[in-house]
């Protein structure tokens, strides 16, 4: 199946304490933004997700994002586990007052988290990455859905990003505001050690 667990529409909720093991696509995903308005974040204001945790969640083994989401106001990720190689651990995407705290991270290849679009105040803070590429080795640069991208980051703050053509938005109107990164422990050359229950 494409994604575990897909919340759209879904205020004020709390998912916790979930094992998701290689999924197809995605582990766990948010989805604030409604179908006629998907792609136009920059002008956006009306969000559908706001107050959502996401709290001691475990992702193991091969997935897209494992913990993600778009247009989401106050969304909190905090205490959760990701082992195994895939693209992100955990993304925020134009996502607004959000935090990213208290996180374990290891094998992902373009960025144990990362923050996409028109994101505004928002902290990651006190988490643990290891990347899942050696001291050694080149970044997988081809992997699926990694064409043109800067992989291989601890946290990775991205640049304006639409795709040219596409989504009628001006580039100059995707960047983010008041993004906070500290704390965090950042390692490429080793594994985090998987947990019970992976």
């Amino acid at each position: 199946f494409a994604s575990a667990t897909s919340l759209e529409n879904a205020p004020n909720g709390l998912v916790a304490r979930n094992v998701v093991r290689n999924c197809s696509r995605h582990g766990i995903v948010f989805s604030g933004a409604t179908a006629e308005c998907n792609y136009c974040w920059p002008n956006f204001t009306q969000y559908a997700i706001w107050n959502l945790t996401f709290a001691n969640n475990s992702v193991y083994g091969k997935a897209g994002g494992s913990i993600w989401g778009s247009a989401g106001v106050g969304i909190a990720m905090v205490g959760n586990k990701i082992y195994g190689k895939g693209d992100v651990g955990l993304d925020f995407e134009n996502c607004r007052e959000s935090v990213i705290r208290g996180n374990r991270v290891s094998g992902r290849f373009n960025a144990g988290v990362a923050v996409f679009l028109s994101s505004i105040n928002i902290s990651v803070e006190n988490n643990v990455i290891a990347m899942a590429v050696p001291r050694d080795q080149k970044c997988n640069v081809d992997a699926p859905g990694c064409e043109g991208c800067s992989p291989c980051d601890g946290v990775w703050v991205t640049p304006f990003n639409p795709v040219p053509g596409a989504h009628h938005v001006p580039r100059i109107t995707w960047t983010h505001k008041d993004i906070s990164v500290s704390h965090n422990t950042i390692s490429v050359d080793r594994m985090l050690p998987q947990e019970e229950g992976g």
